[in-house]
């Protein structure tokens, strides 16, 4: 609320929203506490099998390129193109599509962590199911494998 310029009195939230929000909670926690074990157990292999430099560049470079590699398969894989909706919307993302459309996938996986926010609540993106679960799979992914890189 603080970051949309809301105050309690001018947003009510009701009850019935209470559920809602305790599943995607339950939902984030365990999807937290699956990040810190895995990843403790990463720093772990990490610390026993890369000690020289030139490894920890090799181990850079090869996230890198998977990180490239998922971004873009991903991203042309799923391309479906839209008209663009919102003309105020700046973070659209044509990838293979026409001048007036934009690819949902690409506008989500070519965009900042702001403009991929901002696209995911934004009216001007339509995403399916599956593109939404595709990127999220994949981010999380990257997310657990790359962190301490």
């Amino acid at each position: 609320m603080l970051k949309f310029g809301l105050t309690a009195q001018e947003h009510k939230i009701p009850l019935y929203e209470m559920p809602g929000a305790l599943l995607i909670g339950l939902v984030c926690g365990v999807l937290g506490a699956f990040f810190v074990k895995l990843n403790t157990r990463l720093v772990k292999i990490r610390k026993r099998a890369i000690k020289q430099n030139w490894q920890k560049v090799l181990e850079v470079a090869m996230f890198a390129a998977l990180t490239a590699m998922t971004f873009f398969f991903l991203a042309l894989s799923l391309n479906r193109c839209m008209p663009e909706s919102d003309p105020e919307f700046l973070y659209y993302h044509s990838a293979r599509c026409a001048e007036d459309e934009y690819s949902p996938m690409a506008t989500l996986f070519f965009n900042t962590e702001g403009g991929t926010i901002r696209s995911l609540l934004s009216k001007g993106v339509e995403l399916t199911a599956i593109e939404t679960f595709s990127f999220f799979l994949a981010w999380y992914f990257l997310f657990i494998t790359t962190y301490g890189v």
